[in-house]
């Protein structure tokens, strides 16, 4: 089935997007605070190769010539976060005049070309000076949080329309705080249930802050949301997982209540707490979806303390360059799963969707033909689906740190050579280019 711009809404929104930490570089420059993703890399094992985003794709020196290629492009919509302690190093109190002047000048030169920012305030790279007091293990979290949006509508109010409040909860929270595989590498089952309950909180308190700011404001959070298989059938670790990923951010935003099988943790870990509110009102919910995750039940241990953990699709999947098993469909089934769930009135966005492989640059080009395929075949499904989903944003514009997994992964439109930092936009940019160019 062949896929165009004709099959979507003249008003779709389309776009790509990126993180701070991950392309930015610049991590001590011009009175940026240290974050906690600074420090998790240069703890010894944390991050494969022992790479770091301490230059990543150096945007922060080459942000014009990237805006630039995002125009060659023609994506509309421009998804991008602020690093947190780049604008306020110490988490609250002081602002760096000189972070805050780099974003104007991004979102500037967004904006001469005709490309709107949709800002995600926090993508993970938490100040460390932040976590030092505890970071999202404690409650106090929730008013640095409601600071650091005060300063952000004050420094940036003129710029901002839709913004993203925190990028995938369950990653912050659960690789964070319970399995300690991504910063600040912490594996303990209340701070995990500690964290999660006060990211939840964030989300609804930073609406209400933006919004009783300027209720103009465009304002949602961004979910990870894999469909979730159990490799054996084994419906009840599915659940569990599915809890772990999804349920235990979702339901708590968009229904008020924690699921059921893991209420009276969440109680126990926050007995203060547990009672406010964390229904949310969002005026838009952002799915980021890449494919199934499929889990088993394994031995419980003090990192893996709930028994069950990922497992390789079956073999009839087809994986991408990090063995992730791909499948489309799941794309609807987990959209139809959701507005199940919660209803149909709160707008969709993809704001993240992409799969990385194993480019390499021959004769000045980068074929990768699996990426258009994996292109179409998700936005064949996205088709159908124009009533609830409004936009799309391929993940990502460039190749860029890939967290834990360091420079393994190449998810981008555009090739990076992180040595010498020469850009080559890949074929999947002329197919997306082209794509958006159709009339």
């Amino acid at each position: 089935m062949t896929i165009t711009r004709k099959d979507f809404p003249p008003d779709f929104v389309w776009g790509s997007a990126i993180s701070s930490y991950q392309t930015e570089g610049g991590w001590d420059a011009d009175g940026k605070g240290k974050s906690i993703w600074d420090v998790f890399c240069a703890t010894p094992g944390a991050v494969k190769d022992g790479d770091t985003g301490n230059i990543a794709c150096d945007s922060y020196h080459r942000y014009k010539e990237d805006i630039h290629l995002l125009s060659e492009l023609g994506v509309t919509a421009f998804r991008f976060s602020l690093c947190w302690p780049r604008i306020l190093p110490n988490g609250v109190g002081e602002i760096n005049q000189a972070g805050v002047d780099f974003y104007k000048s991004y979102m500037d030169e967004l904006l001469r070309h005709g490309i709107k920012p949709w800002v995600t305030l926090y993508h993970w790279d938490l100040p460390q000076a932040l976590e030092d007091k505890g970071g999202w293990q404690n409650p106090e979290i929730i008013d640095w949080f409601k600071e650091y949006c005060r300063v952000v509508h004050e420094q940036f109010g003129d710029y901002l329309h839709d913004i993203v409040l925190i990028n995938e909860p369950s990653m912050v929270s659960f690789f964070g705080y319970g399995v300690g595989i991504h910063a600040p590498g912490i594996a303990d089952k209340t701070s995990y249930l500690r964290s999660a309950h006060h990211v939840n909180r964030c989300i609804y308190e930073g609406y209400h802050t933006l919004k009783n700011l300027n209720p103009s404001y465009n304002v949602g959070s961004s979910f990870a949301t894999p469909y979730i298989r159990n490799a054996h059938g084994d419906d009840d670790a599915a659940h569990i997982f599915n809890c772990l990923w999804n349920l235990n951010y979702q339901d708590p935003v968009m229904l008020g209540t924690y699921p059921e099988a893991f209420a009276s943790e969440f109680a126990t870990a926050n007995p203060d707490t547990i009672h406010d509110p964390v229904k949310t009102p969002l005026d838009f919910v952002g799915l980021q979806y890449y494919g199934p995750i499929f889990c088993q039940r394994v031995e419980p241990t003090e990192m893996n303390f709930y028994g069950v953990w990922f497992t390789d699709g079956p073999e009839s999947y087809q994986k991408n360059a990090l063995g992730w098993s791909i499948d489309a469909e799941d794309l609807r089934r987990f959209i139809l799963s959701f507005q199940s769930r919660y209803g149909q009135q709160t707008p969709l966005y993809i704001t993240e969707n992409g799969s990385p492989w194993d480019d390499a640059v021959s004769n000045g080009q980068v074929h990768d033909p699996e990426r258009i395929a994996y292109f179409e075949d998700h936005l064949a499904i996205l088709s159908d689906l124009t009533e609830s989903v409004k936009g799309y944003f391929y993940w990502s514009f460039m190749d860029n740190f890939e967290w834990a997994d360091g420079y393994h992964g190449r998810f981008g439109l555009v090739y990076v050579d992180f040595d010498s930092l020469e850009r080559t936009p890949k074929d999947s940019f002329f197919w997306y280019k082209g794509f958006l160019a159709a009339p």
